[in-house]
């Protein structure tokens, strides 16, 4: 499985489409088009994208290791936890919206963060 195909693996494990990946990203539109019909491989700084999106290694991208690499300032993150993330990621953004009220969380004030 090469790179191309990991990211693909993790785009439909993960319910994302190519469009939610460019905007969640910061990928440029039609990139992910490119890769599919392998006119153009990712380029690092694309792969560091997709890796920190994901919250897999660039190794494991490059097939070089495991899949998910430690989190960073939470520990290890449970079973539980990794399916509940992978699941709101999945919801579009009224869904998303209401699960952050439901927590108690701003989602206005998450969303100005992720522009900065």
């Amino acid at each position: 499985m090469d790179t191309i195909d990991r990211i693909l693996q993790l785009m439909d494990s993960n319910g994302v489409s190519a469009s939610k990946l460019t905007q969640e990203a910061g990928i440029t539109n039609g990139l992910v088009t490119q890769w599919k019909s392998r006119k153009q491989q990712p380029s690092a700084k694309n792969l560091a994208k997709i890796a920190a999106y994901f919250n897999v290694s660039l190794d494991w991208l490059a097939g070089n290791e495991q899949k998910n690499k430690p989190s960073d300032n939470f520990g290890e993150l449970s079973q539980a936890e990794i399916d509940l993330l992978h699941a709101f990621r999945k919801l579009n953004d009224n869904g998303q919206d209401m699960i952050l009220r439901a927590a108690g969380v701003d989602s206005d004030s998450i969303k100005t963060e992720d522009k900065k």
